[in-house]
């Protein structure tokens, strides 16, 4: 799991094994016993403490080095009885969507260096392995660290923790915010310093790289989808209840379908912009998120979108409540042409429950009902296909039940 814990559920997700080596004792001598014998006691009680010193500081660096693993698994079925395309699902009942199993090394090459590696296996792309994360990291013990390789982008409050569904209070992140930006991780490095400030911890973190992953245009049809030059950064605090999170970042989009007609071809400066916040205390989570994703072409929308979620907690038992919503700002620019299909907005209300059903191991439930188009493809990838295939939206709402299993190991 990711390097930093998460404060809303208090996860660890790695397990250290801690040996307990207890002291022989030697019975004492009576009290008629001779000096001799004493001595003899007490050379045998040295002797022995000297080779349990000798075996703790034997086992130590084997302990201290050896490679720590962990992993994670989503298995889950969700149905949407008219395939709306609504988080990419294309058919009716999916599980593959829905499932992935992670698993992540992280091997220390001395007191404050380390290599992460996490390769995660997706059910919709056939189980193929892909790595997420393989970093180096270093400490310098002042609360300032650096990583590089490939991490994930820092864009949301739960982006460490994107398929880490145990982690999470849903059963997927609300997709008008999370739906929007189709890169997860990308390849650079960043710069972390953490201090305390004010009866909690302020985090600073600058980010810079590239990323290049594949955009699900339509149920048949991936787009490539790059993003070159990325820069960004990120400031957050957090105490025991409540974190608070700014972030910004910028990056070159580039983005070409020449299904499209006329093609599709973006090849602009983008931006991003989000605000967080989430408070877990007692039997109350409340969790929220801001965003603003701005292209610099008329081609690609530039949205605003939000989601509030608040839960209480009955024991193990947590039913939530989720209104989200998305649009676009832009709409005029395209009017007339045919990109006014991205025009976009969309509503969605999700019920839920989440069960711990045991410790690292919970069941989730949820159903979500989108709706609120206002005449737009409402970002449901069937509506997408059909304007392309017959020049017309086929969808106004979309509902989708989910069920799922999210565990740790």
């Amino acid at each position: 799991m990711p390097p930093r814990a998460c404060p809303a559920h208090r996860i660890v997700l790695s397990t250290a094994l801690i040996a307990l080596a207890g002291t022989p004792s030697v019975d004492a001598a009576p009290s008629t016993a001779t000096a001799e014998s004493r001595s003899v006691d007490a050379e045998t009680s040295e002797r022995l403490e000297k080779r349990l010193n000798d075996m703790r500081r034997d086992r130590q660096p084997e302990s201290r080095f050896q490679p720590r693993f962990s992993g994670f698994l989503n298995a889950g079925v969700s149905h949407d009885a008219n395939a709306t395309g609504y988080a990419a699902q294309d058919d009716e009942t999916d599980v593959g969507l829905n499932s992935l199993v992670g698993l992540q090394g992280r091997f220390r090459l001395a007191d404050t260096t380390h290599v992460t590696l996490q390769a995660v296996a997706r059910g919709r792309d056939e189980w193929q392995p892909e790595v997420e994360w393989a970093m180096l990291s270093h400490a310098f013990g002042n609360g300032l660290a650096v990583r590089v390789g490939r991490l994930r982008v820092p864009l949301f409050m739960y982006s460490d923790y994107l398929e880490v569904g145990y982690a999470q209070p849903w059963a997927r992140p609300p997709q008008e915010v999370y739906g929007m930006v189709p890169i997860s991780s990308f390849h650079g490095g960043d710069i972390l310093y953490d201090m305390d400030l004010g009866g909690g911890t302020l985090s600073l973190q600058g980010f810079a790289g590239a990323a290049e992953d594949d955009y699900r245009f339509t149920a048949d049809k991936d787009v490539d989808f790059e993003l070159d030059n990325l820069w960004g950064g990120a400031v957050s605090w957090t105490n025991d209840a409540l974190t608070l999170r700014v972030n910004a970042a910028r990056a070159d989009v580039s983005m070409q379908e020449p299904a499209f007609r006329p093609p599709l071809s973006v090849d602009d400066p983008g931006w991003f912009a989000g605000v967080g916040a989430r408070w877990d205390a007692g039997n109350w989570l409340l969790v929220g998120e801001l965003t603003r994703i701005e292209v610099d072409t008329s081609h690609y929308p530039n949205t605003d979108a939000g989601y509030l979620t608040a839960g209480y907690r009955f024991g193990p038992v947590v039913p939530y409540l989720t209104f989200a919503a998305v649009a676009s700002r832009d709409d005029e620019a395209r009017a007339g042409t045919p990109y006014r299909a991205f025009d976009l907005e969309r509503r969605a209300t999700t019920v839920g429950a989440r069960w711990d059903v045991m410790p690292r191991v919970a069941i989730k439930a949820e159903v979500v009902r989108a709706d609120g188009l206002s005449g737009t493809w409402g970002g449901l990838g069937g509506n997408l296909e059909s304007m392309l295939s017959r020049g017309r939206f086929a969808f106004g709402d979309a509902t989708v039940a989910t069920l799922a299993v999210h565990a740790v190991f």
